[in-house]
């Protein structure tokens, strides 16, 4: 019984680790020209009078 569970076990974790093969096939033709990282949304917004202040 032992012998077959870790059989068992091990089969389970090479199907898991066999799935997740080349996981950005999906998204490929969205990121061809590379990844677009958006700017965050400002908070606050802080104004320092003076000259090159």
């Amino acid at each position: 019984m032992k012998n077959i569970l870790n059989y068992l076990s091990i089969l389970c974790i090479l199907a898991t680790v066999a799935s997740c093969d080349k996981f950005t096939d999906v998204h490929a033709e969205y990121i061809k020209g590379g990844e677009i990282i958006y700017a965050v949304k400002p908070d606050s917004i802080v104004f320092v009078a003076g000259s090159n202040g």
